[in-house]
């Protein structure tokens, strides 16, 4: 019949009929009017009200599908499908606590033949991560009904939770097995499992073959364009998501997916078209205003993403999701106290959110918070063990706290636990390369990135480790195997081709590639970083401080919870520009080169710099000139010269070190046996210069209030009479020094990406000039009591302009030092010494980073006071 044609009690079936075969198409709103026809049939009947709930509850008309529920309740008390209907409602709003006593009712309503109650309870108790109770009740309707192929597609689920897709595979094989041949849902769920597994051209076959049977089902074709994506064919992707919204204009999923497909290849105005479209349609639904929200957030435009989020708390109160969306916009708008606060109402009205507890567990990781960071984790994991997320902040957080074996004995639980996930193996790459074992890294990178080609996660762990040790070459042919898809993939590209052109100096060329990238992701903190130092280095002191400003923005809520000041002065970049605003007649001389070859600059800022010696961005653009003009590669040494005596010395100060440590110190004496090894602590080396150098010496060393300054005073007076190398505590040995300085070499040194020379692996003959001036210079300092940060005062930027006063200041001629003077790059220091690895004390107040713009309050207990 027709819908055109009067309702009468002799069509109420066939009414029924079709609207159920309209809902099992998708078509949800033909079906309401269906069913709406069918009440007027059979006014007392309660499966025409009972059938117009379950459409409305699949468009998310969660009140009007209640209120259905509930009035057939009133009307008939035994009418199992209302209790059930209510806990399909529960579930929906998030509340799996009433779900699961809306699906008892069902059950007790139901008795023990009809196994449905049964099979929603697991279905929920599976929703909670409480897979084993699920996992027996459904073994418990299994026994009861072995044929059944529900509860086999429901241990298909628990095993595809609990990352066993596997498993999972065989499960809903069965039930395929079991069901309706013509049954769609064992084969896409199969589907699923196999794209998980990345066994796509099954996993397709298999919608392929659903659609053969039922050519309008619309989850195969959101099936195939999952597939699609996974592929890494968004436009594919895009178009079979328009097919559904197109065919089944009421299926939400279709168009909330369609709009994470616009909003991941960056076209956010279109997404957010989609998105409000949907949101008109269905103002019910969450999925809409969650939809809106994130593609508001990929606008940038936060205050309007946090409206959306609002509005779909405001559909499902008890719905976790908009809460912590909520708490991500709140971090973005440095509101660290209602980030935690709305997080925690999300573990209130779910208390087993895997999402709210991951981020409550980095929240506390980033405040240092390592104690409740690992009991948050390690709930997590054990509300879900599949979930690598859980495993990954656990292992970060061991590793923050100095538990290095601890946190790689995680990793190998994680891989038990989730399978050889590739997020997995790229946290392993990245480990090693922290760690200081780069080659390892990029051996295993390489291998992991060939073997999935298409995770850019394993991209970008591939070029991080490539650049540490690799030729322009292999940097060059890495960067073109980037297996780019979204807009963010594209960002990440455009940011490593910009730190490719830095390793070559090419700065302007660098700046133009973060620009591409800060186009696409304009809340990157990593690439702004890039950008400060890119257009520092290309003299534009304007756009540093531009961006810099930003920068600040986008961190001034990390910087809160660990008491660091937000002020543009108190960072690190802050420092340098104000440093090279601090002369602006010399820097007008330096800008003035700009646009002239590298050989140009050498002549100008030597004359400068003999004026100006104390002028550390003279000194900093010299090097980066004698390195693109070709002036500090590869000197053969001076034969006959002064050489770097055969003797290692390191530093920590007070007393025995800790355990990672000691292993990185003991590296250096056993790739060095023959040598002379001195490890000094604040006692011995205060004896030592006592007995070695003048008063000033030991004055200076003294009046040093933090670790990293007296070990900077000593390693320098150290080097200068003694001769030998420094090493400083958290570097690795990867080969033997001697690699790096050929015969007659006298100073071993390496460039920084500042243009700067570091001073943490240092080489030097005894009374070298160079070593000489940067002693003398940081003993006045000190003993002045000037305030300069250590890094000006102390450490790299007084070692660079010790350095080219030496190389333009004296009666020997420039190209006379550098065949004495080895200045490696950072790829051929990397090649012997793993630098700069992760250890504990780093996030400790014992590192100069940490104090050096501290604000010293304690920010997480005034964070967590405005929480609560």
């Amino acid at each position: 019949m027709t819908s055109a044609q009067a309702p009468t009690a002799g069509n109420l079936q066939q009414l029924l009929a079709e609207a159920r075969a309209a809902r099992d198409r998708g078509d949800h709103d033909q079906a309401i009017r269906l069913c709406e026809q069918a009440e007027l049939a059979g006014p007392g009947n309660p499966w025409p009200r009972l059938d117009r709930s379950i459409s409305l509850r699949a468009l998310d008309r969660l009140a009007e599908a209640e209120a259905i529920c509930r009035a057939v309740l009133a009307d008939h008390p035994d009418r199992m499908e209302a209790a059930l209907g209510l806990g399909h409602i529960a579930r929906r709003r998030g509340d799996h606590a009433a779900a699961l006593g809306h699906f008892a009712a069902a059950a007790a309503l139901a008795g023990p033949a009809n196994p449905w109650p049964s099979i929603e309870q697991a279905k929920t108790l599976r929703d909670l991560g409480r897979f084993a109770e699920a996992a027996a009740l459904y073994e418990q309707v299994l026994t009861r009904q072995p044929g059944l192929a529900e509860p086999l597609l429901g241990l298909g689920h628990v095993a595809l939770a609990r990352g066993d897709a596997g498993g999972a595979v065989a499960h809903f094989a069965a039930a395929e097995a079991a069901a309706c041949p013509r049954n769609p849902w064992p084969r896409l769920d199969r589907a699923t499992a196999l794209r998980q597994l990345g066994r796509l051209e099954e996993a397709e076959a298999l919608c392929d073959s659903v659609l053969a049977d039922h050519p309008a089902q619309p989850e195969a074709r959101l099936g195939l364009g999952l597939c699609a994506r996974a592929r890494g064919d968004r436009a594919t992707a895009a178009a079979r998501f328009r097919e559904v919204t197109e065919m089944v204009p009421g299926l939400v999923t279709g168009w909330t997916e369609l709009a994470t497909e616009l909003r991941e290849t960056g076209d956010t105005a279109a997404a957010r078209a989609v998105a409000e479209r949907l949101t008109a349609t269905a103002p019910g639904s969450v999925q809409a205003w969650l939809s809106l929200g994130r593609a508001e957030r990929a606008a940038g435009r936060r205050t309007a993403a946090l409206a959306a989020f609002r509005r779909a708390h405001e559909c499902q109160p008890r719905d976790p999701y908009p809460l912590i969306d909520m708490a991500t916009e709140f971090w973005a708008m440095q509101q660290p106290g209602e980030t935690e606060r709305h997080l925690k109402r999300a573990l209130e009205r779910a208390p087993d959110c895997l999402q709210a507890l991951e981020q409550l567990g980095e929240l506390a990781r980033v405040a240092r918070d390592l104690t409740d960071a690992e009991a948050t984790f390690r709930r997590a994991i054990a509300l879900r063990p599949a979930s690598p997320w859980a495993w990954l902040g656990l292992m970060r957080t061991l590793a923050d706290r100095g538990s290095q074996a601890e946190a790689l004995a995680v990793l190998v639980e994680a891989e038990t636990a989730c399978g050889a996930l590739p997020e997995l193996e790229a946290a392993r790459i990245a480990r090693l390369r922290q760690l200081g074992h780069s080659p390892a890294a990029l051996a295993r990178a390489r291998a992991a990135s060939a073997a999935s080609p298409r995770h850019m996660g394993l991209w970008i762990e591939r070029f991080r480790a490539e650049k540490l040790l690799s030729a322009p070459e292999a940097l060059a042919a890495c960067l073109e195997a980037a297996p780019v898809v979204t807009a963010d993939d594209r960002a990440r590209q455009a940011q490593f081709r910009g730190q490719a052109a830095e390793e070559q100096w090419e700065t302007e060329a660098a700046v133009a590639e973060y620009e591409r990238a800060l186009a696409l992701r304009p809340e990157d903190a990593w690439i702004l970083t890039d950008l400060v130092r890119a257009r520092l280095l290309s003299l534009d002191l304007t756009g540093a401080r531009e961006a810099l400003r930003s920068l600040t923005r986008v961190t001034a809520a990390h910087a809160r919870m660990q008491g660091r000041s937000a002020n543009l002065s108190q960072t690190h970049f802050g420092q340098l520009l104000d440093e090279f605003a601090l002369d602006a007649a010399a820097f007008a001389r330096i800008a003035a080169l700009r646009g002239q070859p590298p050989e140009a600059w050498v002549a100008p800022l030597a004359a400068l710099l003999a004026e100006t010696p104390d002028y550390t961005p003279a000194a900093m653009m010299l090097l980066i000139a004698l390195r693109r003009a070709g002036l500090l590669d590869a000197p053969q040494g001076q034969p006959g010269g002064a050489a770097v005596p055969r003797r290692i010395a390191q530093f920590w100060d007070s007393g025995e070190p800790p355990g990672e440590i000691a292993a990185l110190m003991g590296g250096w004496r056993a790739a060095h046996p023959q040598w002379g090894y001195q490890l000094f602590d604040d006692v011995a080396a205060r004896a030592w210069l006592a007995e070695t150098c003048g008063p000033a010496v030991l004055a200076a060393y003294r009046r040093s209030e933090e670790p990293a300054q007296k070990a900077d005073l000593f390693r320098l007076a150290w080097l200068h009479a003694e001769g030998g190398w420094y090493i400083d505590a958290d570097d690795r040995c990867l080969a033997p020094l001697e690699t790096l300085a050929p015969p007659g070499t006298g100073l071993v040194l390496y460039q920084e990406d500042y243009g700067t020379v570091g001073n943490n692996v240092i080489g030097a003959a005894p009374q070298h000039p160079v070593i000489g001036c940067a002693l003398k210079m940081a003993v006045a300092a000190v003993n002045r009591g000037d305030k300069d940060i250590l890094w000006f005062a102390t450490g790299p930027g007084l070692l660079t302009r010790a350095l080219a006063m030496v190389l333009t200041g004296s009666s020997l001629t420039m190209a006379a030092w550098l065949r004495r003077i080895r200045v490696l790059t950072r790829t051929e220091m990397h090649q012997a010494v793993g630098m700069h690895c992760e250890v504990a004390y780093k996030n400790t107040e014992r590192h100069w980073s940490r104090t050096a713009f501290a604000q010293r309050r304690e920010r997480r207990a005034e964070v967590r006071g405005k929480a609560a």
